[in-house]
């Protein structure tokens, strides 16, 4: 590592057994990391009894290890992606996405809205995911192939069948499909200094949209093209 840059172990399971199956994480304006953890992964099935967990661990004495565990939210059912907003997160748990916010200080999250519905959830390796925060506030999620999905907004349903982004702006509630050409399964979205979109996809192949530079994964390829 550079000269002056230290590499720890922040978390485990051996010491935090709630960090089981981690998914995605994500840290706040306070230094603490949350985690979506998935007891039920891949999938829960119907004789279940525990659900899947956001979790937060912190640093309370500053030894860059974790010490204290919260658990934000509970008897979720495959959290694939989460982020903060408005004091509290979005958080995908298809065929819906919901708010959660913690009301009362506890950091345990007891307010929660219903915010879309209608997303599929037959595979929860192509579900809603990669919740990433535009420029200008607005909500991008990605969806895999094989996917029908119909999403009812105040301003009509939104329909998308196989792989796609989303775009939702929270002050308005308008929902539509950002992009849906030709990738299979994007897995993230990110922007560079300028606001130009970058999307991940998990396949070999040629893809290009407008605004959108796609950087195309193969299993066996490692990065093989990126296209302006």
């Amino acid at each position: 590592v550079p000269k002056g840059v230290k590499i720890n172990l922040f978390a485990s399971e051996e010491k935090f057994p709630e960090l089981i199956k981690p998914v995605q994480m994500a840290w706040d304006t306070k230094g603490r990391l949350w985690v979506a953890a998935w007891r039920t992964y891949p999938e829960r099935t119907p004789d279940d009894k525990v659900g899947d967990r956001i979790i937060i661990l912190e640093d309370t004495d500053g030894d860059g290890k974790a010490d204290k565990f919260t658990v934000f939210a509970d008897h979720l059912n495959i959290p694939t992606s989460f982020t903060f907003a408005n004091g509290g997160i979005v958080i995908s748990q298809p065929p819906q996405f919901l708010f959660l916010k913690d009301t009362n200080g506890d950091d345990i999250a007891d307010y929660s809205e219903r915010v879309l519905g209608g997303f599929d959830s037959g595979d929860s390796h192509h579900s809603i995911s990669a919740f990433t925060l535009g420029p200008g506030g607005e909500l991008y999620m990605l969806e895999g192939t094989f996917f029908y999905t119909q999403v009812e907004t105040p301003y009509g349903p939104v329909k998308n069948h196989n792989a796609a982004a989303y775009r939702f702006e929270p002050r308005t509630a308008k929902f539509e499909v950002f992009v849906s050409y030709g990738f299979a399964n994007p897995w993230g979205m990110t922007f560079d200094r300028g606001g130009q979109r970058e999307l991940f996809a998990c396949e070999v192949g040629q893809n290009r949209w407008e605004e959108i530079n796609i950087i195309v994964k193969g299993s066996n390829y490692g990065w093989n093209r990126l296209i302006n």
